[in-house]
């Protein structure tokens, strides 16, 4: 792929103030819940402020007509948030324990070092599909593979008790992060 020489690439663009908010904004505009809003923008600054290293192994293109991988991660990033915050699962009803459960799980560090470590690992799974975004499509499978995880862990035979120590212990977790 020809790429013009005075192109700035993906991450020298975040490196500027304005076009990293408004990358932010453009992930989280159509959120209309305030709360919800600052937790996915807290979610990308966090990664644009402390987790840039996801950059070092999501980068480039798998094939010439893809798009380059790191430009895609932080809409995976929310796609995968939003699987867990806005679009839940429906397995889980309006006042099952399990889907505070659910959303107490996510972590944006694990969510991240999963996402690095399985994509090293099926990024050339696609390739005979000559006619897809490659890339898109497997950042779409490792997101709906994770929220998979997370589904599974919470509909696993646990007590209401037992849901509710592991809601406990994940809220203290969290206050102590």
């Amino acid at each position: 792929m020809n790429v013009p020489v005075n192109k700035k690439s993906f991450l020298e663009l975040l490196k500027n103030e304005n076009y990293k908010k408004e990358l932010i904004n453009s992930l989280t505009i159509s959120l209309i819940d305030d709360d919800l809003k600052r937790d996915l923008e807290y979610n990308l600054n966090y990664i644009l402020d402390k987790r840039m290293d996801v950059f070092d192994v999501l980068c480039g293109e798998l094939n010439d007509s893809d798009e380059s991988v790191e430009v895609l991660v932080l809409p995976s990033v929310r796609r995968a948030w939003s699987m867990v915050f806005i679009n839940t699962p429906t397995i889980f009803g309006i006042n099952d324990k399990r889907l505070e459960l659910f959303q107490l799980n996510w972590d944006i560090d694990i969510f991240l070092n999963y996402l690095k470590d399985i994509f090293t690992k099926v990024k050339n799974c696609l390739d005979q599909f000559e006619h897809l975004d490659t890339s898109v499509e497997i950042l779409n499978l490792i997101c709906q593979n994770y929220i998979n995880k997370l589904i599974s862990d919470c509909r696993k035979n646990k007590t209401k008790e037992e849901i509710k120590i592991e809601i406990r212990d994940l809220k203290l977790k969290q206050m102590l992060k």
